[in-house]
């Protein structure tokens, strides 16, 4: 009579396939319990070298109550190496209806990372906008003049404010460590984010010294009354004339040139 069982122990996988007899007359002997390819019975002395480790892997063990013996004293075997996962099988796409084991240990496939705070130093793109570790952030509820715009001075002379506003940012922050708070991301990909150093929000700052404006259309009216101030003292841009951010960059879209769009005369509706 032949026997094939097939045992997942989560470390070896036992294939019996012998007689009865057979089996016996090497467990009669007082071995190990294993039977070599070619019909011997196998002594602990040459176990692992003929068998293998584990001695399964090409001996097979004797079928007797007790099972293989366990190793004699004085008798050291090496720890036996597991096997090969079995391949797991999916009863969706097979059509089974049977729920295949899984092997003793897997390994579970990367769970998405929910964003978190931003914290380090920070490259300035422009007067609303930064970099931290190659993450491009806009400033949230805040609108600053773009690089190319220009604004017009107390003496009524144009200046990049733009360009400004880059820089007043950028001196402010001193490479002190920022951090930024993501509330979503825009439609060029960018991160929106709340942005502080040593508790001071970034937008706030630059919306109270003239720099950049509130932005009701996100902010709900976050950053108005530091506007107000800014606007009543004559900080920043507010000493002279300029174009809204968000118009001059309607101006541009259409095909308005920087020098007109920046001018307020032109670019208002």
């Amino acid at each position: 009579m032949v026997r094939d069982v097939r045992l997942w122990s989560g470390t070896a996988l036992i294939l019996l396939l012998a007689t009865p007899s057979a089996f016996a007359a090497c467990g009669e002997r007082g071995g190990p319990g294993y039977r070599a390819p070619d019909g011997r019975c196998v002594g602990w002395a040459d176990l692992e070298r003929t068998c293998g480790n584990p001695p399964t892997t090409r001996c097979t063990p004797e079928m007797v109550a007790s099972g293989p013996r366990a190793a004699p004293p004085g008798v050291e075997l090496s720890s036996p190496k597991p096997p090969h996962a079995p391949a797991l099988q999916d009863p969706n796409l097979t059509g089974g209806s049977e729920r295949f084991a899984a092997p003793t240990t897997l390994y579970a496939a990367p769970t998405p990372q929910v964003a978190g705070d931003l914290i380090g130093q920070a490259s300035i793109i422009d007067g609303d906008t930064l970099e931290i570790h190659g993450t491009r952030i806009r400033l949230s509820g805040i609108d600053a003049p773009e690089s190319t715009q220009f604004c017009r001075g107390e003496d009524s002379l144009p200046y990049r404010c733009g360009a400004k506003a880059a820089n007043e940012l950028s001196a402010f922050i001193a490479q002190r460590p920022v951090t930024c708070v993501p509330v979503s991301s825009d439609q060029y990909g960018r991160t929106v984010a709340t942005c502080s150093v040593a508790g001071i929000d970034l937008a706030d700052w630059l919306v109270h010294n003239g720099f950049a404006l509130d932005w009701p259309r996100y902010s709900k009216g976050k950053y108005a009354s530091a506007q107000h101030d800014a606007e009543r003292s004559g900080r920043g841009i507010w000493a002279g004339s300029f174009v809204e951010p968000w118009l001059y960059r309607s101006c541009i879209r259409v095909g308005g040139q920087p020098a007109v769009c920046s001018d307020d005369a032109n670019a208002r509706p």
